[in-house]
């Protein structure tokens, strides 16, 4: 979601994938797909997740989990094209990330703010 709250992509996720693939769609209808988010490799305590634009293939840029700093809240970088990093992508806050690793699981939808310096750019929320 834009900061205005307008949605910009929406995806549903497949349960139980060994290897993560994530199609982002235009609107809940999931008729024109816009980007594929697949993971590098299997299991990555540091993961590198490939962001590819759909319609043509190319790749647009990367995701990398920051190992050690998401134990507890998730952390990762955001690269261009190049994997250069460009910004960071964050959990919500401390408290729910907490909540949702040690008390509620999945039941505590989980939310992630985008920033390319101070600037937020786009959230990013969990429906259940």
């Amino acid at each position: 979601m834009l900061p205005t709250g307008e949605m910009v992509l929406f995806s549903k996720q497949k349960m139980f994938k060994l290897k993560e693939d994530i199609r982002a769609y235009t609107d809940e209808s999931m008729s024109q797909e816009l980007l594929l988010i697949q993971a590098r490799q299997i299991l990555d305590f540091s993961a590198a997740y490939d962001v590819i634009d759909a319609p043509s293939g190319r790749r647009v840029g990367t995701l990398r989990r920051k190992g050690f700093r998401s134990i507890i809240r998730d952390e990762w970088e955001v690269l261009d094209s190049n994997e250069r990093f460009v910004g960071t992508m964050l959990e919500d806050s401390m408290l729910y990330a907490l909540l949702r690793r040690f008390i509620l699981g999945s039941f505590l939808p989980q939310n992630y703010d985008i920033l390319f310096g101070e600037r937020r750019v786009a959230d990013i929320r969990q429906r259940l």
